[in-house]
Formats: C-alpha cells, sequence, structure tokens
C-alpha cells in the first residue's frame, strides 16, 4: 500500500519489526502512525462523513459499533467468507474514501469488498484489496465517488481462520442532502454571507466575546439584529460557505457568572423575543449539532461545543480536551465519546431531556442517560472556550468551532 514503508519505519521505532506478540504495544506502533498518516482523497474538498448507525451479518461479542469509538483496542469480528459490517450515514453522501484498519496476525492475508448502496438493499462493489504482512494493518481505498448513504465492508476471512477483524472504519466524501429531516454538511451555499443564510437563527441570541457600547455584558446580540449580524472574527460563514464560525479568544470578555470567554447562541422563543425556560421532567426537548471544532487554547485546551444550561448552572455539555472528546456532567467526567478527535472532524451529537434524565447520542448512536431533575432549561450551541490568561494561555489563543446545522424541537 503507499504508506506502507512509513508503517514499517513507525514499527521499527517502537521495536515492533519482528514482534508478533504483545498487542497493546502494536496499538501504540499504529497509533503513531495514523497521526501522522494522510490520505490521497479522490476529492479535495472530503470531510470525515458522521456514521448514524452500525450492523453487522454477526459478531463473536465484539459488536459493530466498536469500529467508531475511537479506539484501536477495540474491534468488530466474526468468522467466515462474505461476513459484512454496514455503515449508515447520517446523510446521503458523495463517498470518496474509506479507511479500514484491522488486526492480520501473523504473515496473514485478509480480502475486503468495499461496497455502497442508496438504500442498503442494492449494492454496488467499488474496491476489492488484499493485504500481506503480520501486526495491524491500516489500508486507504480511494472509490470512484459513488453516491449513497450506505458503506459496506464485506470480509473474506484472513488466510489462516478465515476470521474478519477491523478495529476502525473512517468514511470520507460530501454530503450530498438530508435524511430524516436532519441536515448534515451542507453543499457549498455559494450567496450564503450572512450566518443566518446557512443557520436558521430565528430563537436564538448569540453572546459575544467582546465588551462595547452594544447592549450586554459581554455584547449580546438579539433578534431581529441577529438576522442581519456578522462578526469577521468571532462570528461569520466559514470559508465553504456551509457553515457557520464561532471564535472565543482566551482574552475575550466573559459573562459575570463565567471567568471563560464564548461565541455562543443562547436559545430563546417567541422568535428570539424571550428566553427559553424548560424542564427535564415534563415534555421533550431535543437539539442535534453537526458540527466541527477546529481550534483549541495553546496551554490548556479545552472546549465546550454544546451543553444545556439550567436557571443556575450547566447541566450537560459535550467537551473536547485535546483529542479527548467526552460529556460532562456539571463538572464530572461522563462518558468518552472518542479519545482520538482530530480537529476538523465533522461529527453529530444530540441531547434528548424527557422523563427527568438526558439522553446522550454521538454520530447518531445512543451513548447513555443522565438522570437529572432540572428546571429553567435551555440549549446553547457555540464555542465556549474554557481557558482564559489566567491558565497561561495567551490573550489572543482561542477555541473555534463551525457549525453546519443546529435544530431543536420541544413536543
Amino acid at each position: 500500500m503507499q504508506n506502507h514503508n512509513q508503517f514499517v519505519r513507525t514499527l521499527n521505532r517502537f521495536g515492533l519489526g519482528s514482534l508478533t506478540s504483545e498487542r497493546s504495544r502494536l496499538i501504540a506502533a499504529l497509533s503513531a502512525f495514523l497521526a501522522t498518516w494522510t490520505i490521497n482523497l479522490a476529492c479535495a474538498d472530503a470531510v470525515r462523513l458522521p456514521v448514524a448507525s452500525v450492523s453487522a451479518s454477526a459478531n463473536d461479542g465484539n459488536v459493530p459499533a466498536n469500529t467508531q469509538d475511537g479506539s484501536l483496542s477495540t474491534r468488530w469480528s466474526a468468522n467466515g467468507d462474505g461476513q459484512w459490517i454496514q455503515f449508515k450515514l447520517a446523510s446521503p453522501a458523495t463517498v470518496s474514501a474509506v479507511r479500514i484498519a484491522w488486526y492480520k496476525g501473523n504473515e496473514r492475508k485478509s480480502l475486503f469488498d468495499v461496497q455502497t448502496s442508496a438504500t442498503g438493499s442494492s449494492w454496488s462493489t467499488l474496491f476489492t484489496g488484499l493485504t500481506t504482512g503480520s501486526t495491524l494493518g491500516p489500508e486507504s481505498c480511494d472509490v470512484a465517488d459513488s453516491t449513497g448513504q450506505f458503506v459496506r465492508i464485506v470480509g473474506h476471512g484472513n488466510s489462516v481462520n478465515l476470521w474478519n477483524s477491523i478495529t476502525e472504519v473512517e468514511i470520507f466524501g460530501t454530503s450530498s442532502g438530508s435524511s430524516g429531516g436532519t441536515s448534515n454538511v451542507p453543499q457549498p451555499k455559494t450567496t450564503a454571507g450572512l450566518p443566518s443564510s446557512v443557520l436558521s437563527l430565528a430563537d436564538w441570541k448569540l453572546t459575544s466575546p467582546v465588551d462595547t457600547s452594544h447592549a450586554g455584558s459581554p455584547d449580546e446580540i438579539l433578534q431581529p439584529e441577529l438576522n442581519t449580524f456578522q462578526d469577521t472574527k468571532y462570528f461569520h460563514v466559514n470559508s465553504a460557505r456551509n457553515g457557520v464560525v464561532f471564535n472565543a479568544p482566551c482574552g475575550g470578555a466573559t459573562t459575570s457568572g463565567s471567568g471563560y470567554p464564548r461565541s455562543e447562541l443562547r436559545e430563546m422563543i417567541n422568535n428570539g423575543s424571550a428566553t427559553a425556560g424548560w424542564s427535564t421532567t415534563s415534555g421533550t426537548h431535543t437539539m442535534e449539532i453537526t458540527q466541527a471544532i477546529t481550534h483549541l487554547p495553546d496551554v490548556k485546551p479545552h472546549v465546550v461545543a454544546g451543553q444545556i444550561h439550567d436557571a443556575g448552572d450547566d447541566v450537560i455539555v459535550f467537551r473536547l480536551e485535546g483529542t479527548k472528546l467526552f460529556v460532562d456532567q456539571n463538572g464530572n467526567n461522563g462518558p468518552v465519546l472518542t479519545t482520538s478527535y482530530r480537529l476538523g472532524d465533522v461529527f453529530t451529537v444530540k441531547f434528548v431531556a424527557h422523563n427527568g434524565g438526558v439522553e446522550c447520542y454521538y454520530n447518531g448512536q445512543y451513548i447513555y442517560t443522565y438522570k437529572v431533575s432540572a428546571s429553567g432549561c435551555y440549549f446553547k450551541a457555540g464555542c465556549y472556550t474554557q481557558s482564559n490568561t489566567s491558565k497561561g494561555d495567551s490573550a489572543t489563543a482561542y477555541g473555534e468551532v463551525v457549525i453546519y446545522s443546529v435544530k431543536i424541537t420541544h413536543q
């Protein structure tokens, strides 16, 4: 494969050139290799596509969701020729490349077919690959820009005992629409000049990381002003014109209840004329965000990118610390979504608050329910940088989030 020599050099550097045991050390070697591995994508504008769900023809207890958890120490595995694992994308997309990492064992060969489908029933085979060698093996296969919402990898078993064992799968391409009412990474909107032309901002207000003579401390942009508002530094449309950039510098102005700056939307009601307030014990309240975290502060690289707040404090947030993307429960660590988040990767998260709890979803997969009774609640979305100059960061260090879509429903 194209990057084989680089992988071998990485193995040798870890002293693993001839090692056939101690799998944890092999994983460390592969992790270091993947950190520097770039894929020659067929489409220069391709991004990692969010996966809504994963299924498989069979498994031996190593479930298919393990291929999306960001960990090379977990895997999907099943025995036999023709066993498959299937990925449903968050929306229809033009698939340009698929990256697969799997355990090959000692001098084994593995044959995989990569297929796409619009419906999940009729499949087109776009790639067949054969590899040799030992240890974990990553592969990148460019495919012929096939449009669909389903990607399937069919395994024909390794050459020793017909086991298929895949540790991680990443799918790259460009979104071509929406499905089920959820828009994910839309195609570039060439006429989009204002954030309101990308996101529906009717029931939001913006808290800015600056404090000027404008109303609010720091500045708050309410409707109807928000419809025509942009800030070239802190709140603007990205260069692809398909997302809104939220930027909050570590030296930015802060609200009275926090020492950290934010460029963040706060949920409102009645076309932005009044503040929202609801309870986790009454009704069903949902927020889904498709976004990418694109920059972190240098010294304390922490950012919050979506939260539920109640009348007094944070209830639950999606938070990135370095490469660890996880759920934070008012200062207490909740489930880890991935330990290997890469800046710029697009992902979808969702909160569903009802029945005295908050359900959390990541790329379409249910993660867990945080049991909590809270009132006066509202959603927030954007960039809430979790650092300031007292933490050692410079005033110009910053966090940044790009939001491609955000949707709220109340029932």
